[in-house]
């Protein structure tokens, strides 16, 4: 999903690797992988505008799990 979402274009990329990186973090968080979620929360928070609802989604799941975003 990740090699999918880099598109040619760096403003689609970035956006579509966002959103990758909060909606597969999110099935990790299903799966009890919470490192690997934890990780791909914190690559959401830091690669998604801040007005995207996968940012706060993204910074929401950290503060769920203990991380400070």
């Amino acid at each position: 999903m990740i090699a999918a979402a880099n598109t040619p274009g760096a403003k689609t990329a970035a956006e579509q690797t966002c959103e990758a990186n909060l909606y597969i973090g999110e099935l990790d968080l299903q799966r009890a992988a919470k490192a690997d979620a934890t990780s791909l929360f914190e690559a959401a928070t830091a690669s998604c505008p801040p007005d995207y609802i996968e940012s706060f989604t993204a910074k929401a799941e950290l503060k769920a799990l203990g991380v400070n975003p």
